[in-house]
């Protein structure tokens, strides 16, 4: 990535299933996903309406709030745009963390994921804790729902997005975009009320667990970056989910 390689001081990027986070883990890079609505998604190409979100990836702590400072704010264009006052991030760096609850969940952050993200994390709660932050051992909610819910969610979105040019120009698109518009077209109006109340209620969860600490600690990819081909990138939805599949710890 450019920033990665330091052609520029930050990029902007958007995420729906980790589109920021991921590639900033495997980067070496700070990856923001903000609170839905925090950025104006206003020109963004759609994907999921409801899971969207635009971030930044910088090389710095530092950076990362400049940027956010800079883009977050209300837009009239974005009717998703949370009517918040503009933050004032970068001031609140440096202030230390002394006090803080710092959340850590060892079975989730820990198996499956590969062990250079572990010690990385290991590392920072030691530092974290040498600064004063309290280490707080938390129990995650179950989320084995949770990958299920995001494909009918998203995939349904998305063929609403692309409903003037798909199915009509689906010559144009690639294998990928066709088995993962193809998937949603499939999903019923009470499949997509029903997940979406799963997320309501799966969110839920997530928050009581996030009220009990001031930020979480885990991984934000689990795995190891893979070898880039032609058909993980334009190949068919199996190919892209198998190389996925085999970089995994």
């Amino acid at each position: 990535m450019a920033t990665a390689a330091g052609l520029c001081f930050a990029s902007l990027g958007t995420d729906t299933g980790g589109s920021i986070r991921y590639p900033s883990s495997a980067d070496g890079l700070i990856g923001l996903k903000p609170t839905y609505g925090r950025i104006s998604r206003f020109g963004v190409l759609t994907f999921s309406a409801s899971l969207d979100h635009v971030g930044s990836m910088t090389r710095s702590v530092a950076d990362a709030a400049i940027m956010f400072d800079a883009i977050a704010g209300h837009d009239s264009n974005d009717s998703t745009s949370l009517m918040l006052p503009p933050p004032n991030t970068l001031a609140q760096l440096g202030q230390g963390i002394r006090g803080m609850r710092i959340g850590i969940d060892r079975h989730y952050s820990f198996e499956g994921v590969d062990e250079g993200n572990t010690k990385a994390i290991e590392t920072a709660l030691k530092v974290m804790e040498g600064l004063g932050a309290r280490v707080v051992d938390v129990r995650m909610p179950d989320l084995q729902s949770m990958l299920r819910i995001w494909q009918i969610i998203s995939s349904a979105e998305i063929v609403q997005a692309h409903a003037k040019n798909y199915p009509s120009h689906a010559a144009e698109y690639g294998p990928y975009m066709h088995e993962f518009l193809d998937t949603g077209a499939r999903v019923t109006s009470e499949q997509l009320a029903q997940a979406r109340k799963d997320r309501a209620a799966l969110s839920a969860r997530f928050t009581r667990v996030l009220d009990s600490v001031d930020a979480m600690a885990c991984s934000a990819g689990g795995s190891p970056a893979w070898r880039i081909s032609r058909q993980t990138q334009v190949g068919p939805l199996g190919a892209f989910h198998a190389a996925w599949s085999a970089a995994q710890p």
